[in-house]
């Protein structure tokens, strides 16, 4: 069930470009539809293509690491690699140890590539082996099936902790996602609800609270002690 999952995640890349990603994709932790995962952007490899996965499922970026001297590119519209596409790509303005939410939009890609200075042509050929750790953006990525969280399923009691903490976290602020936002709306535009209260489109990665991020940290530390339940 897992495997197959995990496969619909995946970006199909299309087009005869050889594709050459030096990212890595390690699985930290899963209980159920919950999963913690880190990725690993090495420092720029010219020719290199940015790590992509479809929003099938909920998903909290927590930035464990970013050097000053980089700079991350969010993909752009089109086939992964094309013109199009690495002309369109965007600027992220991350920020270390802090968290942001990319709700589910099955069908839609998510994706990042790690250069450094912001220039492609003053960047010198290097090879993935050449990659300084120093270097590396690192992310930890939790992810949640959206089934879960959309229907309002309650955990069973014995869940381990930091499930019952990500479950927390996902259902606060998978309400303030407006279900009607689209590709025109822009990053972070806001509307009202009835009530009142701001909601956000989810087309665009939403910033989380320091709460929110202090809670995740926990549950890495947690995990990178091998304290795990």
């Amino acid at each position: 069930r897992y495997l197959l999952k995990r496969k619909l995640e995946l970006p199909i890349f299309e087009g005869s470009k050889r594709i050459n990603i030096t990212q890595r994709r390690e699985l930290v932790k899963r209980n159920g539809d919950y999963s913690v995962w880190k990725l690993v952007l090495p420092r720029y490899v010219r020719g290199g293509d940015p790590i992509v996965e479809y929003r099938n499922n909920h998903r909290i970026l927590f930035i464990e690491k970013i050097p000053k001297s980089s700079i991350v590119f969010s993909i752009g519209k089109g086939i992964i690699g094309s013109a199009a596409e690495e002309n369109s790509r965007k600027k992220v303005d991350w920020e270390e140890g802090r968290s942001y939410f990319f709700p589910c939009l099955k069908g839609i890609a998510c994706g990042w590539i790690h250069k450094q200075d912001g220039s492609e042509n003053n960047k010198s050929d290097v090879t993935a082996n050449s990659a300084d750790s120093d270097m590396e953006v690192v992310i930890y990525m939790l992810k949640v099936s959206s089934e879960v969280i959309d229907d309002g399923e309650k955990l069973p009691t014995n869940m381990p902790q930091w499930v019952k903490q990500m479950h927390q976290i996902f259902c606060k602020n998978v309400g303030v996602i407006s279900p009607e936002g689209n590709e025109d709306k822009t990053n972070n535009e806001c509307k009202k609800t009835e009530e009142g209260n701001e909601t956000r489109s989810p087309m665009e990665e939403m910033f989380l609270s320091e709460e929110d991020s202090e809670s995740i940290r926990e549950i890495i530390r947690v995990m990178n002690g091998k304290c795990i339940e």
